[in-house]
């Protein structure tokens, strides 16, 4: 590598011994790096390929551009592969390219373990390993750590365990520098027919319950006097839930053991009919103070009322609302297992304290056909009320200051005759407001 000057001398004796010369300058330039080291890398794992220099005025390309190099462009690639790989790096630098080749050897490493498999009663059990290299070593465990080998020599691939309960057995392969793990868990048919503790559902649930270590050799059949929906011969069924009930799974093996477990499912005495939500008065004026109420009331549940604007207490059974508009409240009520809800509309209205709000009808029939056979003042919002009814000589009749109090058409114990009677009523109303009105009542037959 270097600059050197090159120069050519002509002579040609024949024209005088005449000499002509000519130079040239020409730079040789050095290649960036002569060769590349190969890699040896455990699947999977990220390495740093390449030893080139960044040269910012160079350009490199890596190939094949097989998607486990992190910038086929860059001198010094991230390569995440689980194959070995052959690359060649072409780098193009001034008027030059040179061409680099690596080796990324990725080490094949094959661990096979039995499959799960399950025992009737507690036994000795044989585990055998196949591996590849067969060089490797191999260690037997029953912590995912390693931490307590079984094999004391790392070239015994086969171990003998005593097995009286759900066990798993962990197996590690290391071979130049690498390693791969598995695993077998041997089962007693039991452990895989066991299904969830007892538990509380809310009334008409669909509830799913499933064998917690299922195995898909084996024949369950589940028994319940709820309803079944679906998963019938599976581990795992749907049923519906409207009473107490117990539900047992049985499983059989493809050898004949047998195991089974039961579950106690009982349900919460919380369900959409036993809530109820009210509001006294139910109608009302602007700016008036409504009572909501909740039932059941319990110790044990939880209640919330939303919105909880206006609310003196949202997390009580019977909260006073201040209300302003129409409004609709919703009730939540929770004993830790079921959710239930209820709501209750309080409706607002433009209030006149007079007709139409305020009225007595003008005729009523005492017959006795259980059909307007008594007369009350109508209305709403009426917090005061005198009324009094006279005959056509200008007796009274009838007299009431409560709404609820009406006439039946009799006076001193007789039936009256169909008549015109005269009336005088003067109400108060919400806000003070007075109103007074007298009128003609007709008695019909």
């Amino acid at each position: 590598p270097g600059t050197y000057t090159i120069t050519l001398t002509a002579q040609n004796p024949g024209t005088c011994n005449a000499v002509d010369t000519i130079s040239r300058t020409i730079t040789i330039v050095e290649p960036i790096v002569e060769s590349l080291n190969d890699v040896t890398v455990c699947s999977g794992v990220p390495v740093q390929i390449g030893e080139v220099s960044d040269d910012p005025n160079a350009v490199y390309t890596w190939s094949p551009n097989d998607g486990n190099l992190s910038d086929v462009n860059s001198p010094l690639p991230i390569f995440t592969g689980t194959t070995s790989t052959s690359y060649q790096l072409l780098v193009q630098h001034d008027v030059c390219t040179d061409t680099l080749s690596l080796d990324v050897v990725v080490p094949q490493l094959e661990l096979i373990l039995p499959n799960d498999t399950s025992l009737c009663v507690p036994n000795d059990v044989d585990l055998t390993a196949a591996i590849n290299p067969a060089n490797g070593s191999l260690i037997w465990s029953a912590s995912s750590d390693f931490s307590n080998p079984l094999n004391s020599n790392t070239q015994d691939l086969s171990i003998n365990v005593f097995v009286n309960g759900m066990q798993t057995y962990f197996a590690q392969l290391t071979s130049q520098s690498c390693t791969v793990e598995d695993s077998v868990s041997v089962f007693m048919v039991g452990d895989q027919a066991t299904i969830q503790g007892d538990f509380t559902a809310c009334y008409g649930d669909t509830v799913s319950l499933s064998v917690l270590n299922p195995n898909p050799s084996f024949n369950y059949q589940w028994q319940s006097n709820a309803q079944l929906l679906s998963g019938q011969g599976t581990s795992a069924v749907e049923i519906i839930i409207t009473s107490a009930t117990e539900v047992s799974v049985s499983a059989a093996t493809p050898s004949g053991c047998f195991a089974q477990d039961t579950v106690q499912v009982a349900v919460s005495a919380l369900n959409a009919s036993t809530i109820n939500a009210t509001a006294s008065p139910a109608v009302v004026l602007a700016g008036t103070n409504v009572q909501l109420t909740a039932s059941p009331v319990n110790a044990g549940y939880s209640c919330t009322w939303t919105p909880s604007l206006g609310l003196n207490n949202p997390n009580i059974y019977n909260p006073t609302a201040f209300v302003e508009m129409t409004s609709t409240y919703n009730v939540t009520v929770a004993d830790g297992d079921c959710v239930q809800q209820d709501s209750v509309t309080v409706r607002v209205v433009d209030f006149i304290c007079g007709r139409p709000t305020v009225y007595v009808p003008n005729a009523f029939t005492p017959n006795l056909d259980q059909a307007n056979e008594w007369l009350y003042v109508r209305g709403n919002f009426i917090t005061e009320l005198d009324f009094k009814l006279f005959d056509r000589w200008g007796e009274l009749v009838f007299e009431t200051q409560d709404q609820s109090v009406g006439w039946n058409g009799y006076f001193k114990g007789m039936k009256v005759d169909p008549a015109v009677f005269v009336y005088y009523m003067r109400v108060v109303c919400e806000g003070g407001e007075i109103y007074f009105e007298e009128g003609n009542i007709t008695v019909l037959e």
